[in-house]
């Protein structure tokens, strides 16, 4: 075989889908193993974590740029946050802690200042939160997975399944001669 038997086909495009596949398929596992992994960890914290009783401590709702870490901006859509602290007692020791969920978020945000205030009524009319015995300074307020847990797994699989699909259609085009 000499070099001149060697052709580069421009038209074929195999090479390119190969690779975006293979990148594809590892990046989309990586993000639904992670995901899943996450998803186990957060619901065994669940499953052990103990209900206390809260005491507000302080409660801020402030508006900022939305879809940024800034402060407010005149020009830009506005967005409120709420921010919270609250009191509780475990096992005799007072704690303090802000997190809204198992992974730790501290703030949340709404598209109005009614909403991010009805939202500070309701846990405060709830009155709990849950402690796990092993992070007693970590309490939160939700009971429950975090959404971002799912949207990082369910991500992860369209990435995995896109792969295979890309695989799976390039080979219909070659075997119907449209592609190469």
């Amino acid at each position: 075989m000499d070099s001149s038997d060697i052709r580069l086909h421009t038209t074929d495009n195999t090479l390119f889908v190969v690779v975006m596949a293979v990148f594809l398929l590892v990046v989309g596992a990586g993000m639904t193993m992670y995901g899943y992994g996450e998803y186990e960890s957060q619901t065994e914290t669940l499953e052990e974590a103990v209900e206390v009783d809260i005491e507000f401590v302080d409660a801020d709702v402030y508006p900022r740029r939305a879809g940024s870490s800034d402060d407010f901006g005149t020009d830009d859509e506005v967005e409120y946050r709420l921010v919270v602290e609250f009191e509780y007692e475990y096992e005799g020791e007072t704690y303090t802690s802000s997190n809204f969920d198992v992974i730790g978020t501290t703030s949340r945000d709404y598209d109005t200042r009614r909403a991010a205030e009805r939202a500070y009524d309701s846990y405060r009319d709830d009155g709990t939160a849950y402690v796990h015995p092993d992070e007693p300074g970590e309490a939160f307020l939700e009971g429950s997975v975090p959404a971002q847990t799912y949207i990082l797994t369910g991500f992860g699989v369209f990435l995995f399944v896109g792969a295979f699909w890309m695989v799976g259609f390039h080979a219909y085009r070659k075997m119907r001669g449209r592609d190469g």
